[in-house]
């Protein structure tokens, strides 16, 4: 990141958004001084994260009051344990596009109880996973067998799969544009 922003203007839209990328790595990766960082940025959702990390309640009033965003239900979750599985339920449908169903009522339950085992926000979202923790997302990335000038005219078309990729579900749902 370093050597891509020396190298780029800084009025441009690319300079922007390396400098929001590069301050939520650094967040995730525990650098000092990344979430004054990601309150620079301009980024909405880095702003309101970074404002619930340090704990600004003043500055997240309105989220708090009306969460309407996944992102803003979770956070509104850490804020409310009495209302911390619902909040969390309706982020997840949201963000799913989808109705609760066995699979997406574990995945709440996980959420919840580790929450509610957190000391802090940034324990929630960072803490590493266990391995067959219900809050790791588990798929394939595929791509078509053939190229493109290829000719397949009968039967279902072919794909390659790659390794499976794993993602943290809080991370990956909620806050996905970060």
């Amino acid at each position: 990141y370093k050597q891509l922003l020396a190298t780029t203007p800084k009025q441009s839209d690319l300079y922007v958004q390396l400098l929001h990328t590069r301050a939520v790595v650094d967040w995730w990766l525990g650098k000092p001084n990344a979430v004054e960082q990601m309150q620079k940025v301009g980024n909405p959702t880095a702003q309101m994260l970074a404002n619930a990390l340090e704990d600004k309640k003043v500055a997240l009033q309105s989220v708090l009051d009306n969460p309407s965003t996944p992102a803003e239900m979770a956070i509104a979750a850490w804020y409310k344990p009495e209302q911390r599985s619902s909040l969390l339920e309706k982020a997840w449908a949201m963000a799913t596009r989808s109705l609760p169903d066995k699979d997406s009522a574990a995945i709440v339950d996980a959420m919840t109880k580790r929450m509610n085992q957190s000391t802090s926000l940034d324990e929630w979202l960072r803490k590493p996973l266990q391995p067959n923790d219900p809050l790791i997302l588990r798929f394939r990335r595929e791509r078509t067998g053939f190229g493109v000038i290829s000719r397949h005219d009968d039967s279902t078309v072919p794909v390659a799969d790659f390794l499976q990729v794993e993602s943290n579900a809080i991370i990956a749902t909620f806050f996905s544009s970060l």
